[in-house]
């Protein structure tokens, strides 16, 4: 049999993989779905992807090309245009491929941690009394609106007319101004940032090893800004250049870019950092609430079939 030779980009992205899969697995316990087993998951659509694509990469595409052929063989035109298409596409945008596929990861990887996050505050929240941030800040703004209305400028006090027409723009912005903020800042709905935000505070000020909240906040929301570009096809349409620093590795999504970083292998490695920060509040929740309270938060058991 002749030797085969794979593609070392492929490999380090297939042991990235399989690295992050295992460093989740390795904190699942038993038969049971979790985060853990929740991000396994997620990873197993590139993996297998990737390794069927090398493999078939390292047959020479032998086996597409009969594949492709045989669906000729149906002459319908538009399954012809797809494999003209199609050998373009391995041929030439095999990198595309990759970017698309890893995009993909990204965002799963995200919203699998943000559910489990969401699901922790669910819990936790009502167990600690409200701060009423949101409730003073309404007072507060309430208050700035009605002062307003001593800065307008009516009939009765008009004496130039240029100035008063001036004075009451001024005002008009500042009221604008201000019912933004109410509207921006003072809803009752709490987005999935301000949950995680909640949920990492609670466990800094309760349990003692954990020590990285404001290193782990940096990167939450540097990937949920990663995540947010599947509505723009992947890029930062923005006009912000957002980067970290993690481990001396530099991870970038500039203007009118994508998420870059060393290689796809390294942006892989990166979710075991938020794999990390979840096993704080997964033995957190473990060690402050009762065994009966784990159902949903922590994990749900899997029940086997008796067959």
């Amino acid at each position: 049999m002749d030797s085969i030779y794979f593609d070392e980009n492929n490999m380090a992205r297939i042991k990235a993989l399989m690295k992050v899969k295992g460093h989740a697995l390795s904190y699942n316990i038993g038969n049971i779905n979790s985060y853990f087993s929740h991000f396994s998951n997620v990873v197993d659509i590139p993996l297998s992807y990737i390794i069927n694509d090398e493999i078939s990469n390292s047959l020479h595409r032998g086996p597409i090309t009969q594949l492709l052929t045989e669906c000729l063989a149906c002459q319908d035109d538009e399954i012809s245009t797809s494999v003209m298409d199609m050998k373009d596409l391995f041929v030439n945008r095999a990198d595309f491929l990759v970017g698309s596929l890893l995009l993909d990861f990204n965002v799963n990887a995200f919203s699998t941690f943000e559910r489990w996050m969401c699901s922790a505050y669910d819990f936790i929240k009502p167990k600690y009394q409200s701060s009423n941030t949101k409730k003073k800040k309404l007072i507060k703004y309430i208050k700035k609106y009605n002062l307003t209305v001593s800065m307008e400028v009516n009939d009765e006090t008009k004496t130039n007319p240029v100035e008063n027409e001036a004075t009451n723009d001024h005002v008009e912005n500042e009221r604008n101004l201000i019912l933004s903020k109410i509207m921006n800042e003072c809803s009752n709905y709490e987005s999935s940032m301000e949950k995680i935000k909640f949920v990492l505070k609670k466990v800094a000020e309760k349990y003692e090893p954990y020590k990285t909240r404001k290193q782990d906040l940096e990167l939450i929301e540097f990937l949920s800004k990663v995540r947010n570009t599947v509505h723009t096809g992947g890029f930062n349409l923005t006009n912000n250049n957002y980067s970290i620093t993690i481990s001396d590795e530099v991870y970038t999504l500039n203007s009118g870019e994508g998420f870059k970083s060393k290689n796809h292998a390294q942006s892989i490695i990166l979710w075991n950092k938020i794999i990390d920060i979840y096993t704080y509040v997964y033995v957190f929740i473990n060690e402050n609430f009762p065994q009966k309270s784990y159902d949903g938060i922590l994990y749900n058991v899997v029940l086997e079939d008796d067959e």
